[in-house]
């Protein structure tokens, strides 16, 4: 999606009364990407340097506090790790569940480590920093309870009725390419 279609989401949304602080700069989004180590995708990219969101639920990248940032982007791992722990959560292609709690909760975090980092959105919504282009689906995620939510114009618009109106954030169905799948590259 092009400038212009942020810049029109932004709008719907502003005369809707949500706060959003000003987009953020080349300069700030490369500090954000090397501080905590990821790339967003192109697409909510774009749309965090037209406007930065500002209301309860959504995370500031700008000026958020680091710890729970952090915490956030650890979120999946200390979710998939309780699971390991409370659950008996274990997935076939980590091979055989060691009978040490310790050793399981070690392979856990080295898979769930392997996998594509996952970056908030909003509250446990988050998406995918890989494949590294638009449309990557918003996974909520609560532990190992990991579904697909819809596109980034959805999470952003929720159930904000104009820009539901205009025909934002509309589509539930999977990106064709995009396999939904419980895996390691999936739990994190």
């Amino acid at each position: 999606m092009d400038r212009e279609h942020w810049s029109e989401l932004a709008a719907l949304l502003q005369v809707g009364h949500l706060p959003f602080d000003a987009g953020l700069t080349d300069e700030e989004v490369e500090r954000i990407e090397r501080k905590y180590a990821f790339r967003f995708p192109p697409d909510l990219r774009a749309f965090l340097q037209i406007v930065m969101p500002a209301n309860i639920g959504f995370h500031d990248w700008r000026d958020g506090n680091e710890a729970g940032l952090r915490e956030m982007l650890d979120w999946p791992l200390i979710g998939c790790l309780f699971d390991v722990e409370h659950t008996d959560f274990w997935l076939p292609e980590w091979g055989i569940r060691p009978a040490s709690l310790s050793d399981a909760l070690k392979i856990a975090t080295e898979k769930v480590n392997e996998a594509p980092k996952l970056i908030p959105i909003y509250s446990h919504r988050f998406i995918s920093e890989e494949p590294y282009e638009e449309g990557n689906p918003v996974l909520s995620v609560y532990q190992t309870d990991i579904i697909y939510y819809g596109l980034i114009s959805m999470t952003i618009c929720g159930t904000n009725s104009i820009c539901l109106g205009a025909g934002f954030g509309q589509s539930r169905s999977v990106p064709s390419g995009f396999g939904i799948q419980i895996d390691s590259k999936t739990c994190a």
